[in-house]
C-alpha cells in the first residue's frame, strides 16, 4: 500500500485566515455543511464585490466538530487567532475560546437567533435572528448598486 502526503493547502485551496482583511465565520446555528457552504459563499462573494477585499471563510470549533468546515479554518484559541478589519459571526454563540481567537478583529458584526448569545457583548454590530432569513436579505443589500 502506497500512501501520499498532500498538504491541505493543496488539497482544498490555500487559507489565509491571518492575513484576511474580511473573515465570514459560521458555526453551530448554521446546521448543516450545505447551509455553511451556501450561506458564506454567497455572502463572501458579495463582500468581496462591495468591498473589493479578499474574504476568508472561517468557522468555530463547533462548526468544524460538526463537519461543516475544515479544521484549517477553524478561528479561535484552538484554531487560529485572527485581526481582520471585518469579522461577520454567523450564528456563532461567542464562547470563550472563540472570542479569544477574534479580540484583535476591528470590527465585529454577529447575527444569531439566540438575544442572549454571549456574543453580543463583545461585538460592535449584531442581529437578532435566524441566520438562513437574515442572510439572503443582507447579500441582496450588498449587491444594490453594484
Amino acid at each position: 500500500m502506497s500512501l501520499e502526503i498532500v498538504s491541505s493547502e493543496t488539497a482544498h485551496g490555500r487559507v489565509n485566515l491571518t492575513g484576511a482583511q474580511v473573515i465570514v465565520s459560521g458555526g453551530r446555528g448554521l446546521r448543516s455543511r450545505g447551509d455553511y457552504e451556501q450561506m458564506l459563499g454567497d455572502l463572501a462573494g458579495a463582500l468581496q464585490r462591495r468591498l473589493g477585499a479578499g474574504v476568508e471563510k472561517g468557522a468555530s470549533r463547533a462548526a468544524v466538530e460538526q463537519g461543516y468546515a475544515e479544521r484549517m479554518r477553524q478561528v479561535g484559541q484552538t484554531g487560529t487567532s485572527v485581526a481582520p478589519r471585518i469579522y461577520l459571526a454567523l450564528g456563532i454563540s461567542g464562547a470563550i475560546q472563540h472570542m479569544i481567537g477574534i479580540a484583535n478583529a476591528e470590527t465585529i458584526f454577529a447575527v444569531n437567533s439566540d438575544p442572549h448569545a454571549p456574543i453580543f457583548k463583545s461585538c460592535d454590530y449584531f442581529m437578532v435572528g435566524k441566520v438562513e432569513e437574515i442572510m439572503p436579505q443582507l447579500v441582496r443589500s450588498l449587491g444594490e448598486g453594484i
